[in-house]
This record gives structure tokens, sequence and C-alpha cells, in this order.
């Protein structure tokens, strides 16, 4: 079976569907990325392209194709859908993997859009999340347990953490005395006890999911507060 994952950016597939095409590739089935941007604005596009091949390498990708187009600038328009067209052409995949079309970075959008048209003849079409993606809920789930190692040895967190601006919460996080895993393991935490407060919503209970959210906003609060006295300090203010 040939699958194709269509990322915008370096790194977005990984995101998103990565344990799943490890679990692909590991069953000896054909495994395709096609990565349409260079990620250029957020760090050095040699460098982006060589994570990009060491992390293909590692998942199993038995060819990994470039759109070529320029981080930031993509546009949802015949010549896209039309470079996504000959890839389909070329490999034939039984299934597809498309970032979801409801996100609030541009590439991501014009990258879900034109892929959709592209798609329009394949039976099998999914979508997947990654951090700028909104209102998404899934109704396809894939079991990773048994590949998860894998999927987390793929986002390898320090060079992970070097493509952001120095601006992030981790790096914050960072400067308040925490190492880089530690950074991400704590925001990995929040967001799962996000997730269970929507978990909660869903499931008509109310109460519960409005402490649990409590909860996480007295955390962000206080880390706020800490961040801030933190950044005076270094900066040299003087607190009273």
């Amino acid at each position: 079976m040939n699958i194709l994952a269509i990322s915008p950016h370096p790194d977005d597939a990984e995101f998103g569907c990565g344990g799943s095409l490890i679990k692909y590739a590991r069953k000896n089935h054909n495994v395709f990325l096609l990565v349409l941007t260079d990620g250029s604005y957020g760090a050095d596009p040699k460098i982006r392209k060589k994570e990009q091949e060491k992390a293909a390498q590692f998942i199993g990708i038995k060819e990994l194709f470039w759109g070529g187009y320029k981080d930031t600038e993509l546009i949802c328009n015949r010549e896209l859908i039309i470079k996504i067209d000959k890839v389909i052409e070329k490999i034939k995949p039984h299934i597809v993997y498309l970032n979801f079309w409801a996100d609030i970075h541009q590439d991501h959008r014009a990258a879900a859009q034109a892929s959709i048209s592209a798609t329009r003849y394949i039976k099998e079409v999914l979508f997947y999340e990654v951090p700028s993606t909104q209102h998404f809920e899934p109704d396809v789930f894939i079991n990773i347990g048994d590949v998860l190692n894998d999927k987390l040895k793929l986002h390898n967190i320090s060079e992970w953490l070097s493509y952001a601006s120095k601006d992030h919460f981790h790096h914050s996080l960072v400067d308040l005395g925490l190492s880089k895993s530690e950074a991400v393991i704590f925001i990995y935490l929040i967001n799962i006890f996000l997730g269970i407060s929507a978990i909660m919503v869903s499931n008509d209970k109310a109460h519960e999911a409005i402490l649990s959210f409590c909860s996480v906003f007295i955390i962000f609060l206080l880390l706020s507060i800490l961040i801030l006295v933190g950044r005076r300090h270094k900066s040299g203010w003087k607190i009273e």
C-alpha cells in the first residue's frame, strides 16, 4: 500500500501523523512525504532540509519530495494544486494525510485547500493536527502505543526548540531553570489538562471541567508572574 503525507513545512507531518507513518513503514508499506516549503522563516533552510531528511530516514520514507516554496509565501492556486497532483500521479497513493484546513498559519490553510483539491480522486484522505490547528474534531484514531518511543525520538527536542523564537513560552521556562526537555514536557502536561477539560465538557461534566481549567489558569498566572520577575531581574530592574 502507498501512503502519502503532505506537509506545509518541515516537521509538520512529524508532529501531526509521525507515529502513523512510522507504523506504516514498519509494516513494509510504501510511505512518501511531500514538504511544500523550505521552512526558511523559522531557521536556516539548509538546516531545516538536513533535519527533514534525517527525520524521513528515521521514519522509513521511501521518497521525500520538496515543493520548493518559500516559508510564509504559500498560496492556494493552480500552480500549487498541479505540483501536488504530479506527486500523486507518480506514486498513486491509497491513503493521503493532510494537515487540517482550519489553522491560524496562512501556509497551513493554503496547503490544506490545495491538497483537498489535488486529492479529489483519492478514496481515503485523513487530516492530522498540528499545534496551530483550530476546531479539529477527529473521528478516526490510530493507536501508536507500539511506536510511541520512536515518535518521541523523531521530535528531537533540543533541535526543535532551536527553531523557535527566543521569546516563546518554553524558552521562558528554560530561563526559570527548567531544562529544555522539562519545559517541553511541562507544556505537554498543560495541553493534556486542557484536553481533559474539553472531554469533560463534551461529556456534560461542566463542573469538573471548570475546576480543571481553573487549575491550569492558576498555573499559567503564577508562571507569568515568575517570568516577569525573572525578566526584570535579568535586565537589572530594581524590584521594590
